[in-house]
């Protein structure tokens, strides 16, 4: 069955995406939107066989927990995307937050964002509006991936900010009041197209124009961080840390009215990182949700004051303890994602 345009209806599978592969095939370009925040109980089964059978399967960089399957579906246009000496592929889907955030250092999150970002598919994440969809109103975000990047691409990632080009609706449609105008999706096209770091455009904020940084270029390893762990026994001596004997992690911020930037625990910390490699960080943890108008942490910095920024306090790093009684810390697995400032 054909529509006018010829294109064909029978292409459209009935069935669970993730538990029952309809299409065998590759693809020159691929577009999703999947259910936000969807579990995949009922298809945990299939899905953690495929998990299983490695490299033959579609889920082998990792799985996401049970609750929000939306990186399942990427992995899934992944393993139907065109091998590079056969043209490869471009791929464009939209997410919540959550993806970008959660899950710690070896979770199942942080390996897929890791498998990404170590094979150079990240092309672009754009920073979508608010209030743009029937049903919900959080910030969205589009993943624009590639493995067949153009060579000024190649090694790295832009980070478009397009959540301040939007029109209110005349009417609202249930929770989208916002739209996005012809002309300005065009000019999110051509952000992205003209690959600028700091390209800026005249944005509204308190009824007055601004020129505002949009664009955003970093190195794919900027997104890596390195999450240090240390001993309860390291930790001990100071007040407060009784704690530490009978909690298995610790998260620490900066003690306000003090000279000190860091309390005791996050000066361990840094002890122990100032001992590794410089280009290593400490992994922050950044909680889901919306990021303007500190977009990833990064639209309103350079990389280098980004990262001195979080250094300095401007995250929560997070290290945990296995309570055995070491006096000496230990280093631990990285962790992949974007990083929040506060």
């Amino acid at each position: 069955m054909k529509e006018p345009t010829g294109r064909d209806a029978d292409r459209i599978a009935f069935g669970s995406t993730l538990s029952n592969d309809r299409h065998a095939e590759t693809f020159d370009y691929l577009i999703a939107n999947p259910p936000y925040g969807k579990d995949w109980k009922r298809d945990e089964t299939a899905v953690r066989a495929e998990n299983e059978r490695g490299a033959a399967g579609r889920f082998a960089p990792g799985l996401p927990r049970i609750s929000d399957g939306q990186l399942l579906f990427l992995l899934h246009m992944l393993a139907h995307a065109k091998e590079p000496k056969d043209g490869g592929s471009r791929i464009a889907i939209i997410m919540n937050g959550s993806p970008l955030f959660t899950g710690d250092a070896g979770s199942g999150e942080s390996e897929i964002r890791r498998y990404i970002l170590e094979n150079d598919l990240l092309e672009a994440l754009i920073a979508l509006p608010e209030q743009l969809f029937y049903n919900t109103g959080i910030a969205t975000y589009v993943w624009v991936v590639s493995n067949r990047k153009v060579p000024a691409r190649r090694g790295k990632v832009q980070l478009i900010d397009a959540t301040s080009f939007w029109v209110q609706m005349r009417r609202s449609l249930g929770d989208k009041r916002r739209e996005i105008p012809v002309d300005r999706a065009q000019d999110i096209l051509k952000i992205l197209r003209d690959f600028k770091d700091g390209d800026t455009r005249l944005v509204k904020k308190d009824g007055a124009e601004e020129e505002t940084i949009v664009s955003r270029i970093y190195p794919t390893t900027h997104f890596g961080f390195r999450k240090h762990r240390a001993r309860a026994a390291a930790l001990r001596g100071r007040r407060n840390h009784r704690r530490s004997r009978r909690a298995a992690r610790f998260r620490c911020r900066a003690v306000p009215g003090r000279a000190r930037a860091h309390c005791f625990l996050s000066r361990q910390i840094a002890a122990v990182s100032s001992r590794s490699d410089r280009a290593d960080r400490i992994a922050f943890r950044a909680g889901a949700g919306n990021l303007s108008p500190t977009f990833l942490a990064a639209l309103s910095s350079t990389p280098s004051n980004a990262s001195r920024s979080l250094e300095q306090g401007g995250g929560q790093p997070a290290c945990s303890s296995n309570g055995k009684g070491s006096k000496q810390p230990r280093t631990a697995i990285s962790s992949y994602g974007v990083v929040r400032g506060r």
